[in-house]
């Protein structure tokens, strides 16, 4: 594994390189516990309650809780838990979001293979899970557990709080801690099992230079990165959205790819699947550090550089991944093609006016409503 560090502002590096010199790798043995009487509690928001696990009196278990999201037993009244006189498997909390589908969505997958769950669902026991928004996951997400080995349908999503008689919950195969996540001997085997489940049907087909692009995804979160993908394609960069394709064929074009770029997040989370040694370009749209990303770097053993092209000055300040984002050609964009770019600098693209919220572009827009009804169009 290696990290380049010269296309960053030094606010970034101090940010991104403690974490990269941690080890991502832990070789404890998971462990399954049970919860006599406890109860399975539904998502209520990030920054309150993702649901998870309460005890018998309602005193909440942290099973998942990071730096992203929270665990918390103050939003459920156990007194209006529903109740089944059964035993479920719970296989965590689920986030919708794209990236997560690959890491913190099976981390505790690993148990299907485990002889205890093979009784425990002899003896009737069933699989139970939570979700954001407490919605069922996108086509995406089951294919992703079909390739790892698990039918998600066999799981029952938890909407509303309910008692069982017995919870068991196998430990996670991906950890969240301070300087990132941490996997663990059953990660590398659920990846296994994704990688050798996918027959290489296109392999020496695809480009070996490979931009993922979000520019096809409509979000008012993210602006500007048609700038940045430019420069790659000039650089000779195959430009695709991933989304347009099977993530079977999106797992087959990265792992034939020799440099592979995108921005940070979860388009970046398809490098998991790169081989050892393949060139990784990651372009960060704000200054944070990726929890998921630092994990993948290692576990793939991948050859990193970070390059810094934003302006994302309304990024969330607790939550700065949230967005939302302002892509730009900056300095470090410049040297790492190597050349000047022609361009406006940001503060002069109406573009950036709108996305910053200037008082002028609000007082524009208060103004300009007046006008459009005097003038009859609105």
């Amino acid at each position: 594994m290696h990290y380049c560090f010269d296309y960053i502002s030094p606010e970034l590096k101090s940010i991104l390189e403690p974490a990269t010199q941690q080890c991502h790798f832990t070789g404890e043995k998971l462990q399954v516990h049970e919860y006599p009487n406890g109860m399975i509690a539904p998502f209520v928001d990030w920054k309150k309650s993702i649901g998870g696990i309460l005890s018998h009196d309602g005193t909440v278990i942290k099973d998942s809780e990071c730096k992203e999201w929270k665990e918390s037993d103050l939003y459920y009244s156990p007194a209006n838990a529903k109740t089944e006189d059964k035993t479920v498997i719970f296989l965590g909390f689920m986030p919708r979001a794209f990236g997560h589908a690959f890491n913190d969505c099976l981390r505790k997958i690993w148990f299907i293979n485990n002889d205890f769950c093979r009784h425990l669902l002899r003896e009737g026991a069933e699989f139970v899970y939570t979700a954001q928004d407490n919605k069922p996951l996108p086509s995406f997400f089951i294919e992703t557990f079909r390739l790892a080995g698990f039918e998600l349908s066999q799981a029952r999503l938890i909407t509303e709080l309910t008692r069982f008689k017995r919870i068991i919950v196998p430990e996670n195969c991906v950890i969240a801690e301070d300087d990132g996540r941490v996997y663990t001997n059953e990660y590398k085997q659920l990846i296994d099992n994704v990688v050798h489940s996918i027959p290489r049907a296109g392999e020496g087909t695809y480009p070996k230079r490979v931009y993922f692009t979000r520019t096809h995804i409509k979000s008012s979160k993210e602006q500007g990165e048609q700038a940045i993908e430019q420069q790659f394609k000039r650089l000779g960069y195959t430009i695709i959205s991933p989304e347009l394709y099977p993530v079977t064929t999106q797992i087959d074009i990265v792992r034939d790819c020799t440099h592979f770029a995108a921005t940070e997040g979860s388009v970046a989370h398809h490098s998991l699947f790169c081989k050892p040694g393949t060139k990784v370009t990651l372009i960060n749209k704000a200054n944070y550090l990726n929890m998921h990303q630092v994990m993948i770097n290692e576990f793939a053993d991948l050859d990193v550089t970070y390059v810094e092209a934003h302006h994302s000055s309304r990024a969330n300040k607790e939550c700065p991944w949230w967005g939302p984002f302002y892509m730009c050609v900056t300095r470090y964009l410049e040297e790492y093609v190597g050349h000047r770019i022609l361009h406006l600098p940001y503060w002069m693209k109406i573009s950036y006016w709108r996305y910053s919220q200037n008082f002028i572009m609000r007082a524009f827009h208060t103004i300009k409503r007046p006008i459009f009804h005097f003038l009859g169009k609105g």
